[in-house]
């Protein structure tokens, strides 16, 4: 009877279902969860052939991907009712197929497939399985057991074959038998960006800047837990060991970074976003290096090589040369401009007051090779003098050398003293901007004086 049963079924391997109907079904189902598959169930199927006729909507092989999470998972295989009268009533009977049945499976399909051990499912077996007139499709419910399935060979092709059989109507040969193939794997949490990362001028503040961190659990979140972003400073050093440029811990009065990760039922992913205050850092190279750490359900891993972050923070030096400056007053007896980037605190700029300006206020201005929007600037008041020591300044922006708006104006805090170093803040333009011009409108001298400055230097980006 199984030789006849096979035969036709079989007749053709290369043809029929030797060739394995693959439908990948991938599963992120725990317990009080579970997944109905796709009921796209064609009922109009064989209207000139059959008045009613059943099969399994995804026959063949079906991979199953199990989560471990210490529950079982609950799995839906389902029946499709199809044929010319839609509305007549149906029976037919699962069951699983028996180790002989398989085994002629394998022989005529050239597969190598194993029973699925009976601790690791429960099912009923057999299934009757009855069609009311206004129902088309049914299910086979299988609660697979995951701790058992993980403990299982993984080089084994265990499956869990079901077939359709006993029905007075038809069954369609090809689409009669499904063959689940459960395989289990361990969730994993990961950071969604990571490695290397640039943070981002928050608009609303140009003074600030942020970059925003996410979390993601990649499946469907059915738990209440919380993982930790942690500041980790040993990454910063082993990323420096390896790397040209040596960056700084980013210091933490500059940044604001909630730690705590709190995921609730139905969020697979957390966002994080740091805030950076770029007024509380010196210039420099800095880094914010973040680990994905402390996960509080101890079912979940955390994803190794997703788990860290190092996020960027930068105030660039600008290398500065005697073409770069230029005044609209240069004192002819004294105090050339290039001694503003010689090195020497001795020697210093001075704008003119043995001749008259060429227009006012005098000013210092720099032509930059890249443009520039985060600012800082640092001077030192003349060594042997404070009489010609700024009291203000106004740095102004331009594109073309010639139409220039103010960036910032500074009015108060600015050195009377004598061989005095003054570093502004980092202050931060609309627009980026390819010359700066510092205006000295106010000095020790008066209104629209002459000033003088020793060493000069210059960070943006």
């Amino acid at each position: 009877m199984a030789g006849n049963y096979y035969s036709n079924t079989f007749a053709n391997k290369k043809n029929t279902i030797m060739k394995h109907k693959i439908g990948f079904v991938a599963l992120a189902l725990f317990s009080a969860f579970s997944f109905f598959t796709s009921c796209d169930d064609e009922k109009d199927k064989f209207l000139d052939d059959y008045a009613t006729i059943l099969y399994f909507n995804n026959a063949g092989e079906v991979p199953v991907t199990l989560y471990k999470t210490g529950e079982n998972t609950d799995y839906k295989v389902i029946v499709n009712k199809g044929g010319s009268n839609l509305k007549a009533t149906a029976e037919a009977t699962s069951q699983l197929m028996s180790d002989a049945s398989l085994n002629i499976y394998n022989e005529m399909a050239g597969t190598n497939y194993v029973m699925l051990p009976a601790s690791c499912y429960k099912m009923e077996n057999p299934l009757k399985i009855s069609f009311g007139s206004k129902e088309d499709d049914k299910a086979v419910n299988i609660e697979f057991l995951t701790d058992e399935i993980y403990k299982l060979d993984k080089n084994t092709n265990y499956v869990l074959p079901l077939e359709l059989v006993n029905s007075k109507d038809s069954i369609n040969s090809k689409l009669n038998k499904v063959f689940i193939k459960p395989s289990v794997v361990i969730p994993s949490i990961n950071l969604k960006t990571f490695g290397e990362q640039d943070v981002v001028d928050d608009p609303a503040d140009p003074t600030k800047s942020k970059y925003t961190i996410i979390t993601e659990l990649p499946l469907a979140n059915q738990w209440q837990f919380d993982c930790t972003l942690t500041v980790d400073p040993a990454l910063l050093d082993a990323f420096n060991a390896n790397s040209q440029i040596k960056y700084a811990l980013l210091p933490q009065a500059a940044y604001q970074l909630n730690p705590t990760l709190a995921f609730t039922p139905g969020k697979s992913e957390f966002e994080s976003t740091i805030l950076i205050d770029r007024t509380k850092i010196t210039p420099g190279d800095y880094m914010l290096p973040v680990r994905l750490s402390d996960c509080s359900n101890d079912a979940f891993q955390i994803q190794a090589g997703k788990d860290v972050i190092l996020v960027k923070v930068s105030l660039k030096s600008v290398k500065l040369t005697t073409s770069m400056l230029s005044t609209n007053a240069q004192e002819p007896t004294e105090g050339a401009i290039a001694n503003l980037i010689d090195g020497n605190v001795s020697t210093y700029f001075h704008s003119s007051w043995s001749v008259a300006a060429s227009s006012l206020p005098h000013y210092l201005q720099v032509k930059l090779d890249s443009p520039v929007k985060n600012v800082k600037f640092q001077y030192y008041t003349r060594q042997n003098s404070s009489a010609q020591c700024p009291k203000t300044i106004v740095v102004k922006g331009s594109n073309d050398g010639t139409n220039f708006v103010v960036i910032k104006t500074f009015d108060s805090g600015l050195p009377t003293t004598a061989n005095t170093a003054y570093n502004s803040i980092i202050f931060v333009s609309e627009t980026a901007y390819s010359y700066l011009r510092f205006e000295v409108p106010l000095s020790a001298a008066g209104e629209n004086k002459w000033f003088s400055m020793s060493e000069f230097k210059l960070w943006g980006e």
